[in-house]
């Protein structure tokens, strides 16, 4: 029998490493005969509405730095995973904790043959993904992502990361929910068109990950 693939995990916003692997029971079922799946938590640990830390994280903070035509103040902390098209432009803090997270997690528990990411995950891969066929970044290398419910960056220093090394030649599937009201399909496409062969497969459900 090959030897299984290994493949790493990174949760979606106000997710953890704890719940995503659970989100993702059926899954790990069914590829149990070809793939391992390992998970690595989002540094940045989130609070509640009464302030005190609750089990779930994030990538970054994100910070809307010139609002859309719909927002007319800076939005508080968030994810901004939306990308619907609007003239927002946001900054996204702590994006070297979240790079730095993944690395360790291939240095302690890597190799690894590809990358899966969900929603904000998703995002984070791909920028990964992009790092990892330059050549000149110490992102670890990997051969294929999987990129569920995945937007583009919209801090404009990370999209370049994208934008600048399109298209990307790393092997690509992305998973995209035609009833996705979260992240919506043609945001979804939009990141598949960054990368040189994009499989796109799309399902009739929403903003999770079919199996």
């Amino acid at each position: 029998m090959p030897e299984k693939m290994r493949i790493l995990c990174l949760h979606g916003f106000r997710q953890s490493e704890s719940s995503f692997r659970a989100r993702t029971g059926s899954l790990r079922k069914a590829l149990k005969e070809f793939a391992d799946l390992a998970y690595v938590q989002a540094p940045l640990q989130l609070r509640g509405a009464d302030g005190n830390f609750v089990s779930q994280y994030s990538w970054w903070n994100a910070f809307e730095e010139k609002p859309s035509a719909s927002a007319a103040t800076a939005a508080a902390p968030m994810q901004a995973p939306r990308g619907d098209g609007t003239d927002a432009v946001w900054r996204y803090e702590g994006w070297t904790d979240a790079a730095e997270a993944v690395k360790h997690a291939f240095a302690t528990h890597g190799p690894f043959d590809g990358i899966l990411g969900f929603s904000q995950g998703a995002c984070v891969a791909a920028i990964l993904a992009a790092e990892s066929v330059d050549g000149k970044s110490t992102t670890p290398a990997f051969r294929f992502a999987i990129l569920a419910g995945g937007f583009p960056p919209r801090d404009q220093n990370l999209l370049s990361k994208l934008v600048s090394r399109a298209p990307i030649s790393l092997p690509t599937l992305h998973i995209v929910g035609r009833t996705d009201e979260r992240v919506s399909p043609a945001v979804s496409h939009r990141l598949a068109d960054f990368f040189a062969e994009p499989v796109v497969f799309e399902h009739s459900g929403g903003h999770f990950i079919p199996t």
